[in-house]
């Protein structure tokens, strides 16, 4: 884990899992309050295959078509925090992993930085 990304977590079990996608969690606050949907842009410019994790269906759903129980507050969050890192990321071996952690530091340390107009 690097800090603000945070791999969700499977259940023990008897057996390994074999990871298609990798869901993390991004917390915006480690990264100048950056949206998910950004700090996925820029780590696709930095060549590494993250991207916005599913949408909650309140979000997505016209409102006369979905009736909501509850503010569904554990569904808005995941839906401005959840990613995906795609497979061919993790068939990569221990060097190429270290891309990743290097891509979310150069996003953390610049991220004050994204969209301001100079």
């Amino acid at each position: 884990n690097a800090a603000g990304i945070t791999q969700l977590k499977n259940a023990p079990s008897d057996s390994l899992p074999g990871f298609y996608k990798l869901g993390l969690w991004y917390e915006a606050s480690a990264f100048a309050c950056l949206s998910r949907d950004q700090f996925a842009d820029a780590m696709q410019a930095e060549g590494i295959a993250v991207h916005a994790g599913f949408r909650a269906l309140h979000q997505i759903t016209s409102r006369r078509r979905f009736r909501a129980v509850g503010n569904l507050s554990h569904a808005t969050s995941a839906d401005e925090s959840l990613l995906v890192l795609h497979h061919p990321v993790l068939l990569r071996d221990g060097a190429d992993l270290s891309q990743i952690v290097t891509a979310i530091e150069k996003i953390r340390d610049h991220a004050a930085t994204f969209g301001r107009k100079d």
